[in-house]
Order: C-alpha cells, then sequence, then structure tokens
C-alpha cells in the first residue's frame, strides 16, 4: 500500500481531498480544423471568443487550469495567453504529429510568452510513449492503461515523468462533435457520474475541453454546472497538471 493511500488503498489528495480534478483547454489556432468539415464548428470563427469566455469563467470560480495551445494559437492569441499566464493558469504544449521540431518551436513561443519554459505536455503524438522529444517534460496527458498517474523513471539526476491517464469520455469533443452529435445534458450526467466514481475511488478526473466548443453559449453552462458541482462537494481537489504531477512525483517517492 502506498505511504498515501488510506487503508483501503484510495488515494488521499492534499488536505485530505477524496479526489483530484484537473481541467486541460486544447486551444486550436485559426488553421487548425476539426475532424468534422462543419465550419460552423471549425476553431477559427470562434477560437478568441471561446478562450475568452472560458478565462472569464474560470475567473469566476477562482480556479487554475492547463491550457495547451497549439502553434497556431501561439501567434493568433497570445495577448489571451499572457492573459492566461498571468491569471495564474499553467501554458503546456498540445504534441503536434510533426513532433520534435514544431514541439521545440512551441516551447521556445512559450518561454517568449511566459518568462519560462512549459514542463508538460497534451501527448497527441505517441501515445503514452517517453520519446527523447519529450524529455523536457515534467508530465504528459497521454492513454494509459490504468486510471492512476504513473511514474516513468529516467537516467540519473533527470526528472521522473507523471503520466496523467486519458480518458475520450473525458473530452468534450467526444460528445460536442457535429458528426456524431449529443445533447449536453449527456456530457453532463457522463462526466457527473464520472465525478462521483473518483470521488468514491480517491482517483483523478482530466477534463480535456477545446474553448471553441465548450464555451459556446448554452454549452458554456453545461461546463459551469459541473464545475459547480465539484467545488460545491468541498471534497476534490482541483488543480492544474503540473501541481498534481508534482504532488504525485514527490509522495511516491516516499514509498
Amino acid at each position: 500500500m502506498d505511504s498515501f493511500d488510506d487503508e483501503e488503498g484510495k488515494t488521499v489528495w492534499p488536505a485530505g481531498h477524496r479526489a483530484a480534478f484537473c481541467l486541460v483547454a486544447i486551444v486550436l489556432g485559426p488553421t487548425a480544423t476539426n475532424s468534422a468539415a462543419d465550419e460552423l464548428f471549425a476553431a477559427e470563427p470562434y477560437g478568441a471568443t471561446g478562450l475568452g469566455a472560458l478565462l472569464d469563467l474560470l475567473d469566476d470560480l477562482d480556479l487554475s487550469a492547463t491550457i495547451a495551445p497549439d502553434a497556431a494559437a501561439l501567434h493568433a492569441y497570445a495577448p489571451l495567453l499572457r492573459r492566461c499566464h498571468a491569471s495564474g493558469h499553467e501554458l503546456a504544449v498540445a504534441g503536434e504529429r510533426d513532433a520534435a521540431d514544431g514541439i521545440e518551436r512551441t516551447i521556445q513561443t512559450l518561454h517568449h510568452i511566459a518568462g519560462g519554459s512549459p514542463i508538460g505536455i497534451v501527448n497527441r503524438v505517441m501515445a503514452g510513449a517517453d520519446t527523447p522529444a519529450f524529455g523536457w517534460a515534467h508530465w504528459q496527458l497521454a492513454s494509459a492503461t490504468t486510471d492512476r498517474p504513473t511514474l516513468t523513471d529516467r537516467s540519473p539526476g533527470e526528472v521522473a515523468l507523471v503520466t496523467l491517464p486519458g480518458n475520450p469520455f473525458w473530452v468534450d469533443a467526444t460528445w460536442l462533435s457535429p458528426a456524431r452529435p449529443s445533447p449536453p445534458s449527456a456530457l453532463l450526467e457522463s462526466w457527473t457520474l464520472s465525478m462521483d466514481a473518483v470521488r468514491a475511488t480517491g482517483g483523478l478526473m482530466t477534463v480535456v475541453v477545446h474553448p471553441h466548443l465548450i464555451a459556446r453559449l448554452g454549452i458554456r453552462s453545461t461546463l459551469t454546472r459541473f464545475l459547480d458541482e465539484s467545488i460545491g462537494s468541498g471534497d476534490v481537489w482541483i488543480a492544474p497538471a503540473a501541481e498534481i504531477a508534482t504532488w504525485w512525483r514527490e509522495n511516491r517517492r516516499q514509498d
């Protein structure tokens, strides 16, 4: 049993919280497109408006999230990304499928925006893999074989990689894709039931949203209600991915 587990094997999160929650926003820039061809749901027309609305919501709720822009968003939405940093949100890398060279440029641009390099990646390149291209990363959100974070040791002197497990049903596009439309109530019910299960098992729930989808009028209220309920439970630790990964690494090292 881990030193930070209770006698039932459930993780005891900081301050005795029963569960942990992380909100990750993947921001797509003007040249990015969805897999669906419907331009009503493309990123370009609503990207800046959606990100601004999401930041307003997080400000109102006093929550910190992880914001992962793609290469196009870095240039198109730089002022909004500076606002993200100034508001205390973590800036991370949205993994590109052209891998190392594109990621390196993203890291450099984020350093210019935030004054420091990112330490995490939403890994859309090689799900779950710790490749040399990601040697700078302290954490990744990726496909995983477990519902709990995992720790991968590296060479001596290097920071161990924490993999936060991704779940396709905790991604807004799974429910809001115009190719497979679902009512917002279906998304809310699924995420609410998931949070109940996570609280019962001492788990981690990482929700991935796209501002050009989730922050639209009407849909935004679904996210607002879910976040209100999570906050209202009083027993969920809500933090950016970097904080959760750091806590997991430090406590795991005590075993």
